[in-house]
């Protein structure tokens, strides 16, 4: 496998996630019973925001991956919006995952 075949599959891998996190949350909130105790966790209008960023960030993933993997160089500050995006969408990813009990295991 050369270097292009594996930041492609990072990048396939990266819309997978995405993906598995928009289908975790949808499923979270359709199946859900409101909760008493704290009615904003279970705002309807979050999760209709949260699907249509998931859905731009997906989109622009994808763009963005496109473009960086041409370029010679990477200035720091865009290398670093681009890790704390990546440790975000993770951390996000990764409590849903838990709070839901899905059996992947990343």
């Amino acid at each position: 496998m050369n270097s292009n075949d594996a930041d492609h599959s990072s990048d396939e891998s990266l819309i997978e996630l995405t993906t598995e996190a928009i289908a975790i949350i949808r499923s979270k909130y359709s199946d859900e019973v409101a909760d008493d105790h704290n009615p904003l966790e279970r705002d309807e209008s979050e999760i209709h925001m949260a699907l249509s960023e998931l859905k731009k960030l997906a989109e622009y993933s994808q763009k963005l991956y496109d473009k960086v993997e041409n370029l010679d160089g990477l200035e720091g500050w865009v290398a670093s919006k681009i890790t704390k995006a990546s440790d975000y969408i993770s951390s996000a990813y990764h409590w849903i995952d838990y709070e839901h009990g899905s059996k992947d295991c990343d």
